[in-house]
């Protein structure tokens, strides 16, 4: 899976307006990244913190969660890759069911980290929209499709519309 620009999703609410959210249904996970690296991208540079971001960085990336289960992680074979030299390979695993969306640690790590607090492996524990995940120095906003229907529009309106 690779991420969607936030630009490039706001000028399709532009377009879309009432029907952006029918289209964009699902969850999504929102990276105000510095480098803007998804897996399918081609780029072969990586961000390290603390040093200049990658070509092409700065754009917000943002991940559909069409689906039912997510590895996110920095290893080439995840659903959602952040392929950052200090992301483990796999931290950490969304899933939903009949009740929801639940995050739990995953396969790289001993814990995973939610709005500050850590979720030890084997546990998983609901995520509602509006809660962030860590994966390495990276924060993922987590949120569900009205919320984020709402944050696209903010940023269509940004860009004079």
């Amino acid at each position: 899976m690779s991420g969607q620009a936030l630009s490039l999703l706001a000028r399709q609410y532009l377009v879309l307006r009432d029907g952006f959210a029918k289209k964009h249904a699902s969850a999504w996970l929102w990276w105000e990244s510095s480098a803007m690296l998804p897996a399918s991208a081609g780029v072969k540079d990586t961000w390290v913190p603390g040093e200049s971001p990658a070509p092409g960085g700065g754009e917000t990336v943002c991940f559909e969660l069409a689906g039912e289960r997510f590895r996110i992680g920095s290893n080439p074979d995840v659903d959602v890759r952040i392929p950052l030299v200090d992301v483990p390979g796999e931290v950490c695993v969304l899933s939903k069911d009949s009740s929801g969306w639940k995050v739990a640690a995953g396969a790289s790590v001993q814990e995973a980290i939610v709005d500050g607090d850590p979720v030890a492996a084997g546990i998983e524990v609901p995520l509602e929209s509006g809660q962030v995940i860590t994966v390495g120095a990276v924060k993922l906003l987590f949120l569900d499709a009205a919320a984020f229907a709402k944050c696209v529009a903010e940023a269509a309106r940004s860009l004079g519309a």
